[in-house]
């Protein structure tokens, strides 16, 4: 069934979806795959992407049709997981399917491939609610954001996974999202002169986890 196939390959893409991967863009993968989705299940209304940005929850939705208040009677929920030994800056936790007819996913979740069979359950989202979702490319922008900051911090001299926790360590202080406390640490560093070298990052100092 070739709508199957084009699933499958849109769900490889969300899988390894990940800041500074070429061609990681969750709105058009998001977008691919919700035309994929609606060509099997034309009554979905919604799809969603369950993410973990460094350890926080976070929720990317785009919409399968221009009626984003009907309410939702039935779901599709397929759980992923990172590819083994990555460490990406956004782990996809799951994809959900939402629509406003009852038993709309059952076929789809049946034909799915014995990869992403096992991984389904129906119906176990039904309060789930789209509107409270990130659009893909705030995220992606987020997503980026972190990616930079922690840059900064290794060019500081921490360890990748350092720079993770104290990035983390700086939101909570400031009980803000991590992404902010990225947007702080990149403009703590000055940009440079005309005529002169790079200099020194200065601001917020980057100091080593305790254990």
């Amino acid at each position: 069934m070739e709508i199957i196939f084009t699933l499958t390959e849109e769900l490889r893409a969300i899988a390894t979806l990940s800041a500074g991967t070429a061609g990681s863009d969750p709105t058009e993968t998001l977008t691919r795959l919700a035309e994929a989705v609606h060509v099997a299940v034309p009554s979905c209304t919604a799809i969603l992407v369950a993410v973990q940005l460094h350890g926080r929850p976070l929720t990317l939705a785009v919409a399968c049709n221009e009626d984003t208040t009907a309410p939702t009677l039935s779901s599709l929920r397929l759980d992923l997981s990172a590819p083994a030994g990555s460490e990406p800056v956004a782990a996809p936790l799951a994809v959900i399917f939402l629509s406003d007819a009852e038993s709309a996913f059952d076929a789809l979740a049946r034909d799915l491939p014995p990869k992403y069979a096992h991984r389904a359950t129906v119906d176990t989202d039904l309060t789930t609610d789209p509107g409270e979702a990130t659009d893909p490319r705030s995220a992606l922008d987020a997503i980026s954001l972190v990616d930079r900051a922690i840059g900064v911090l290794v060019e500081r001299g921490l360890q990748p996974d350092e720079a993770a926790t104290c990035l983390q360590d700086q939101a909570t202080a400031a009980a803000v999202q991590v992404h902010e406390a990225a947007r702080t640490v990149l403009a703590s560093v000055p940009r440079p002169t005309a005529g002169r070298g790079p200099p020194t990052p200065i601001g917020i100092e980057a100091e080593r986890p305790e254990y």
